[in-house]
């Protein structure tokens, strides 16, 4: 909870510092809006190991694309640049060994976007940024005396994607996106173990996104 604190305070006071510098094109400036996508989780979630420790073992499901939502904040400080916050989240099914488990999967993306073609009615950019996601399986851990709890994975990675957005007027735009999640997680929390894991574990994956935004504008 306190990295999630920590990284929406960095991303706040980032936009805050930069507002300073929006022009009065309305394609410029702070905007909002809501965002859905389908990402992939790969790597080694494959649905046929875990990890073991002295206490407990940890599954690592194949999971599903699941529909996620969320909210994405940002601002354009001028014709080629900007900066961005978003959050999604999704309820997933998943799988191991033929047992069926349900997953939470939620990530905060920073991103930097540079606009090869800016203005209304079409905008074309390129994203670069990091991505902070935990995959919570329920019920994914199993302990020494047979207790079984759930099991969290926390992780960091890199964006890398491209975008193009539509207006349909001055403010409001609808847009989609395709980014590629390069993923390791590296700690996880069991039943009875906690901590970093020596060997990372890989979930990188495509995500294909959707949104609608307001532009503020200034």
């Amino acid at each position: 909870m306190k990295k999630w604190i920590r990284l929406a305070s960095v991303a706040g006071g980032l936009l805050g510092a930069v507002a300073t510098f929006s022009s009065v094109n309305a394609t410029e400036g702070i905007y909002f809006g809501l965002m859905a996508d389908r990402t992939a989780i790969g790597g080694d979630f494959k649905g046929t190991s875990g990890l073991v420790s002295p206490n407990d073992v940890i599954l690592l499901p194949e999971i599903e694309q699941g529909l996620g939502l969320g909210f994405i904040l940002g601002m354009k400080i001028g014709p080629s640049l900007g900066f961005e916050i978003s959050y999604l989240s999704s309820d997933r099914d998943a799988v191991w060994r033929s047992i069926p488990f349900n997953v939470e999967y939620s990530v905060l993306n920073l991103d930097i976007l540079y606009y090869l073609k800016s203005g209304i009615p079409v905008e074309v950019y390129g994203i670069l940024g990091m991505a902070v996601p935990d995959i919570l399986v329920k019920r994914g851990s199993v302990g020494n005396n047979s207790q079984i709890g759930d099991v969290t994975y926390s992780g960091i990675g890199f964006n890398f994607g491209a975008g193009l957005d539509y207006y349909l007027n001055k403010n409001f735009s609808l847009g989609a996106r395709l980014v590629y999640h390069s993923v390791d997680y590296n700690y996880a929390e069991g039943i009875a173990t906690e901590g970093s894991i020596k060997n990372e574990i890989g979930g990188s994956g495509i995500g294909l996104m959707v949104n609608a935004i307001y532009h503020i504008g200034k």
